[in-house]
């Protein structure tokens, strides 16, 4: 055993932890101990965990039967709890990527580090930015994969959160909404944008398109429209104004002998 896990078992004194859980587990001495008995310490300063590892690379420790990550405990044994929602991000893998002096994945030593010093309670998010995976490549990307730039009316905000291709985006929908159509039996009409007359068969020509509120429209489908709304206002004031009031009622008859 390294003189600094040696010196570190003898002065331990017995502590509680929180589990993930909630539950608490006592660290004793002899936990410690065959803690540090899994551990080699290497020339950079990583603590090497030596025992069981996961598939994805990183250590697995045994505390009273609940399996925990070796730096998960490491952390919570000798620097304090966790934050809820927080991960643990080992500074020593950043500060390799950083150098270009380690290329990631499950087979990554610093993956086996559980050096406490070396660990960083981070938000998920800072977590996967200062990794190798695909989302920290696509946070710091300028272009898309079909070269439009992700910036200004090109960059779509996803309501999850992240970033999309807004140029992409539109030309995916297009190409359901023709598959759908073609699917169907259907002529898929173009865009309004691309369109060259109206619905009514009018062309969109400078003497007949006009602008309301951002919306291009056609002046013949508009006048013609205002003529019918006029017709039909025009028409129900006629209406109004032949309709026969009903008659009042008779006036109550008088008696013979007049009134009294």
């Amino acid at each position: 055993m390294h003189d600094e896990l040696r010196e570190l078992v003898d002065n331990w004194t017995p502590k509680a932890i929180t589990m993930a859980n909630g539950s608490e587990r006592l660290v004793t001495q002899q936990v410690i101990r065959r803690f540090a008995e899994k551990i080699e310490i290497s020339t950079d300063g990583c603590w090497r965990w030596t025992a069981s590892l996961g598939p994805a690379g990183y250590g697995f420790f045994k505390v009273q039967r609940i399996s925990l990550g070796a730096h998960r405990f490491a952390y919570l044994a000798l620097q304090g709890p966790i934050a809820e929602g927080l991960h643990l991000d080992h500074q020593c893998h950043t500060r390799a990527i950083a150098a270009s002096q380690c290329a990631g994945g499950g087979t990554c030593l610093h993956r086996r580090c559980v050096n406490p010093m070396h660990l960083k309670p981070v938000t998920p998010r800072e977590n996967t930015l200062t990794s190798l995976s695909w989302a920290a490549e696509h946070a710091v990307r300028t272009e898309c994969v079909n070269g439009h730039r992700l910036e200004g009316p090109d960059l779509y905000e996803r309501r999850g959160g992240g970033r999309a291709c807004y140029v992409c985006h539109r030309e995916s929908d297009r190409r359901l909404r023709l598959a759908k159509a073609e699917q169907e039996g259907r002529v898929l009409r173009p865009p309004p944008a691309d369109r060259t007359h109206c619905p009514q068969g009018h062309a969109y020509d400078e003497a007949n398109t006009k602008y309301s509120r951002g919306q291009r429209t056609c002046r013949a489908c508009s006048a013609e429209s205002s003529r019918r709304y006029n017709a039909r206002k025009k028409a129900e004031r006629m209406a109004s104004r032949t309709q026969v009031d009903p008659m009042p009622p008779a006036p109550p008859a008088l008696s013979p002998e007049g009134p009294r």
